[in-house]
């Protein structure tokens, strides 16, 4: 159960779903994660397409907010008999592009970093993924949540009081 997640649609057609789903359903939760959006969406997190990248973002959310709120756990653990996702190509891919996506879609990366800082304390990445590797937790530790606070320092800065050169 380790291969590749085979996409048989589109990212624009399953981004086209999730969102009719989402608006039809009032929220992200309870969604077929596993199912209908069994998709790479970590593929798309450096697009160019900003619109896509934000999708593929949305996607990776969605799947934390089902961990979050315990109603399922999409990721891979090694005992599935199911195809399910996996948190080390998602994580991974994340952080590659953490400074192009705080810059270009700082709302959306906030809510994920905050996401996984939850997850983290509440359950322990160690606790609930336990094929994965401890360096890859420490690696989520150090690249994502040591400097949460600096940027959004800056976020807040530049978004709301309109200054581009913040010094601290």
């Amino acid at each position: 159960m380790t291969l590749e997640i085979k996409n048989y649609r589109t990212l624009e057609e399953t981004l086209s779903i999730l969102k009719k789903c989402i608006v039809r359903d009032g929220g992200i939760f309870d969604l077929g994660w596993c199912e209908e959006f069994l998709y790479a969406f970590y593929n798309h997190f450096g697009d160019e397409n900003r619109v896509l990248k934000a999708g593929s973002l949305i996607g990776f959310w969605g799947l934390l907010c089902e961990w979050e709120d315990d109603s399922s756990f999409p990721f891979y653990t090694g005992v599935e008999e199911f195809e399910s996702h996996h948190f080390d190509k998602y994580a991974t891919a994340f952080i590659q592009v953490k400074s192009e996506l705080k810059e270009d879609l700082p709302n959306i990366f906030f809510v994920i970093v905050e996401s996984l800082k939850l997850l983290d304390k509440r359950d322990g990445f160690e606790n609930d993924l336990l094929n994965l590797s401890n360096s890859l937790f420490s690696n989520i530790r150090k690249e994502l949540f040591s400097d949460c606070l600096e940027w959004q320092y800056i976020f807040v800065c530049k978004k709301i009081f309109n200054i581009h050169h913040v010094v601290y």
